[in-house]
């Protein structure tokens, strides 16, 4: 017994590595393509399959459970907090505020630069230009609720 400690540490290390190995293979796809260290995206994919991963073990049968009262509006949360990092993910913001593609663009030589010419009408110009603003307004709403929701966090750990 005067050992106990190194068979700890070995113990404690065979767990961290075992608990390693499932999470890079977990989330390989995410840290092949999703991962960078030079913007957010990664880490907010990551979060969201973490999240997720909470979620689902929520409403395990096998896992720690929770009465559904308490558990129902975590989960929402938690949908809520999904749906909006997929949304920023997608960035559809344009099309969900009514934008119309319906056009074309053309690039034509200018010298040594390009103009660009489309033949967007003038009506269709305005529409978009309303809907570009209801789409930046759509994404920092989005935005503050995201914020707010990631917040709770500490409540969705089970």
């Amino acid at each position: 017994m005067k050992n106990w400690w190194k068979y700890s540490k070995l113990r404690s290390t065979y767990h961290n590595v075992k608990w390693f190995c499932w999470n890079v293979w977990r989330y390989r796809k995410g840290l092949y393509y999703e991962v960078r260290p030079w913007d957010s995206h990664g880490a907010m994919w990551m979060f969201k399959e973490i999240i997720r991963d909470i979620r689902d073990t929520m409403q395990d049968e096998s896992g720690a459970q929770e009465v559904a009262e308490t558990r129902i509006p975590k989960e929402q949360d938690i949908n809520r907090v999904i749906r909006l990092i997929e949304n920023k993910h997608d960035d559809e913001y344009a099309s969900r505020s009514g934008y119309n593609f319906d056009y074309n663009i053309k690039f034509i030589p200018a010298g040594s630069a390009f103009e660009m010419v489309s033949d967007e009408s003038e009506e269709v110009a305005k529409q978009n230009e309303v809907a570009i603003q209801k789409a930046f307004k759509l994404e920092e709403e989005e935005h503050k609720e995201l914020i707010q929701l990631i917040s709770k966090y500490r409540e969705w750990w089970i």
